[in-house]
């Protein structure tokens, strides 16, 4: 048995998160897996993409990563 303090108080899969600003998508994360703990503040990603776009929002660049990891208190994403 997993002790509860180790399960993930949130998990949700094929998520997609828009990030924007002053009403500007400036990202679009895609995630094939994600679970949130919220005891550590970090948020941890399966199946990453990520696309970027610029302050007009045109898409500017696209990331790709097996796993990545969000700092849920400085919003710091590696990947």
């Amino acid at each position: 048995n997993i002790p509860a303090k180790e399960l993930p108080d949130q998990e949700s899969w094929d998520s997609k998160i828009i990030i924007s600003e002053d009403g500007i998508t400036r990202a679009i994360v895609y995630a094939k897996h994600l679970e949130v703990f919220e005891s550590k503040a970090i948020t941890l990603l399966e199946g990453v993409k990520i696309n970027f776009f610029d302050k007009e929002g045109h898409k500017t660049s696209t990331l790709t990563s097996r796993k990545g990891k969000v700092n849920d208190k400085t919003k710091d994403m590696f990947a």
